[in-house]
């Protein structure tokens, strides 16, 4: 993917010209910011940190506000993967005890790895797949001896979907994402079929 830079665009420039303030890192965004644009290429940012700074903006419209957080948990590198899904465990559980109760909380994922645990006993480390293991052409795990199986792509199970505040009753059993979106929009007292 080609850079702004590469693009001969001036991403602060625009940014700047539309009332956002351009920083590129956390540390950086002002106590006064309202509408931010910040940028950090680390894949160790800290999510809990952004997130938090992203709600602490977001709270002050007074009509409240929309706030997706992404995490990525390709499961290329598998240890960075297990530990990126504990600490994404921890940030869904300490936003919801912070957030007011009037805020819709939803957890959700858009589709599932092929990561399946082996074998292995509680409290005892899982030996894990190198890089050369996870991809198309990877060896079976009973060559590489391996307690956990990753492939490359995506696969077709259904994926968690769960939420908390007002309109959560609404999310259960198994959901197409579209009606996600439905318990959204209703969260805000909005129709999502007025919505074009």
């Amino acid at each position: 993917m080609e850079s702004t830079t590469e693009l001969k665009i001036d991403l602060e420039k625009h940014l700047t010209a539309s009332g956002r303030t351009f920083v590129q890192g956390l540390s950086m965004i002002p106590a006064t910011a309202r509408r931010v644009v910040s940028l950090d290429d680390d894949e160790s940012i800290d999510i809990e940190a952004a997130t938090a700074k992203a709600i602490e903006i977001l709270s002050k419209n007074p009509k409240g506000y929309f706030l997706m957080a992404e995490w990525d948990l390709h499961p290329t590198k598998p240890e960075r993967c297990l530990d990126t899904v504990v600490k994404l465990d921890k940030l869904v559980q300490k936003t919801t005890h912070e957030v007011t109760k009037d805020t819709l909380v939803m957890f959700t994922a858009d589709h599932s790895f092929d990561y399946r645990v082996l074998k292995g006993k509680k409290g005892q480390d899982l030996k894990l797949p190198t890089a050369r293991d996870v991809g198309k052409d990877a060896p079976a795990a009973a060559e590489t001896n391996v307690d956990v199986m990753i492939g490359s792509s995506h696969t077709g199970e259904e994926v968690v979907a769960a939420a908390q505040g007002p309109g959560s009753d609404k999310v259960n059993g198994f959901m197409s994402n579209t009606d996600l979106f439905k318990v959204m929009m209703s969260a805000y007292d909005w129709s999502a079929d007025k919505a074009r």
